[in-house]
């Protein structure tokens, strides 16, 4: 019953959602005003035409338009930008007077990333203008930025800024709260500039700055959908009139939080441990001292069990085991493999990474994967199974020592390494039924998984093993991707 009142909350929410969407979409040809602030705070497409040392975050990439208005509408003043990690460009008209401009951006170290940009006129009469800016992240909650402007030109002028999250010690609010401010020195003039931006909820950004000079106050607000995002800021000088402003919208690399939820897939990485046994082992002293948080081993029942939790839930859309072996019986093998298939029953994607695939680690994953990625430097121990024994009876013998193994079957072979020169015949017609089974087991479970990927009868791609070279094992269709684990 508690959860009730946030159950209604939720759908009212979403209920009124499209009308919210409604009502931005009619007001963005009104009053609106495109954020052009915060040199150290901008991380969006506009960050090419606020502080282009942005750029080299890796958060600005993306499409964006942003158009003037006045009180008669549109004006014929816009600029449309195109932004990458390293590179960007963007047109700009104002008044009918076009500017091209091009940035360049590079990360330079420790938090610190460096930016440059030209701007070329159309009108051949206005000489081209040379800026050069850089940011610095000395803590992930301070961010300083400095941009000069037309510093080869007749009117240069200098911007700080510096970026403060406030809530840096809260996991939801430190990326949520922002608050700013910019100073502009331009012929001995300082004009202060301040601002707070907010995101109450996913993809709801509020932001509110004053100008102490200009005695402006601007406020908006805009709504990301994932890949979109659009917003509305409103501007009020000191007579309080809304007589001028821009609209924006853009188009970001990187999905931003978002006013509607949509199921975002999730592939789940497997690494609760670095093998799967009939039971569990505690950490070694070896693990102990690498400071390993994971057990070693874990057990059977435990896996099974996570393997039912994650087909139980719907976010899960794949399962990717990194280098997990499993060093169990065959039959565990053969219900690890049922497990797995059955996740791919529910429409779960299967994927294994080894760095070295071993044989039953190779055949498990063969049996149920929907993909096989080797490190390109790595080999896939397929070899069938055999069995070499060490046996010591002429060894005891050159001293003396003999042996007498009180059999109470004759297929036991419990102390034969001790009482026997080689392998008995009882012993070999024990194996060879035994590994029959087992390699039959094994051709079927290739066979299943990868019969249409195989370069060949399973059988005989089984008896040509090992593959030391990844690129051998690619030809023969035993994996299908030769990838680093990164």
């Amino acid at each position: 019953m508690n959860n009730i009142p946030l159950k209604i909350f939720i759908f009212s929410f979403y209920t009124n959602m499209k009308y919210i969407i409604i009502l931005l979409l009619f007001f963005l040809p009104l009053h609106l005003y495109a954020q052009e602030s915060g040199v150290a705070v901008e991380e969006s497409p506009f960050s090419i035409k606020v502080n282009p040392a942005l750029m080299s975050r890796g958060n600005s990439s993306g499409i964006a338009w942003t158009g003037e208005t006045d009180s008669g509408g549109l004006t014929d003043s816009y600029s449309i930008m195109l932004t990458g990690r390293n590179l960007g460009y963007y047109y700009n008209s104002l008044k009918g007077a076009g500017f091209h401009n091009l940035a360049l951006a590079f990360p330079a170290g420790y938090g610190t990333g460096l930016g440059t940009s030209l701007v070329f006129p159309e009108d051949k009469e206005i000489d081209m203008s040379w800026n050069i800016s850089s940011v610095i992240r000395p803590l992930r909650f301070l961010s300083l930025g400095l941009r000069t402007m037309d510093i080869t030109g007749s009117d240069p002028y200098l911007i700080y800024g510096a970026g403060l999250r406030p809530f840096f010690f809260s996991p939801y609010w430190i990326s949520r709260i922002t608050v700013f401010s910019d100073l502009k020195y331009q012929d001995e003039n300082e004009i202060l500039t301040g601002g707070v931006r907010l995101e109450p909820v996913d993809g709801l950004n509020l932001s509110a700055e004053y100008s102490f000079d200009k005695e402006i106050f601007e406020a908006g607000v805009s709504l990301s959908l994932n890949h979109f995002t659009a917003g509305i800021k409103g501007i009020s000088d000191n007579d309080y009139k809304l007589d001028k402003g821009r609209i924006f919208s853009y188009i970001p690399v990187k999905s931003e939080r978002s006013v509607i939820k949509t199921p975002v897939p999730i592939i789940a990485e497997y690494d609760m441990c670095s093998v799967v046994t009939d039971y569990p082992s505690e950490r070694g002293i070896f693990e102990i001292i690498q400071g390993s948080r994971k057990p070693f081993s874990e057990s059977l029942m435990k896996f099974l069990l996570d393997m039912e939790n994650i087909g139980e839930t719907d976010e899960i859309k794949a399962v990717i085991f990194k280098n997990q072996y499993f060093m169990t019986s065959y039959a565990n093998i053969t219900e690890i493999s049922n497990a797995l298939n059955r996740l791919r029953e529910k429409g779960k994607k299967i994927y294994f990474y080894f760095d070295n695939a071993g044989n039953s680690s190779y055949t498990l994953a063969a049996s149920a994967a929907d993909e096989i990625f080797l490190n390109p430097s790595g080999s896939v121990n397929l070899r069938g199974y055999s069995k070499r024994s060490l046996y010591m009876k002429e060894f005891f013998s050159k001293f003396g020592v003999g042996f007498y193994n009180f059999r109470s079957h004759e297929y036991k072979t419990a102390y034969n390494s001790f009482s026997e020169s080689e392998m008995t015949e009882e012993e070999k017609d024990v194996l060879d039924k035994l590994y029959t089974v087992f390699r039959e087991k094994q051709i079927s479970m290739i066979e299943k998984g990868r019969l249409n990927r195989l370069n060949g009868i399973a059988s005989e791609i089984i008896s040509s093993g090992p593959y030391l070279s990844s690129q051998e094992a690619e030809k023969k269709g035993l994996i299908d991707r030769r990838i680093y684990k990164d």
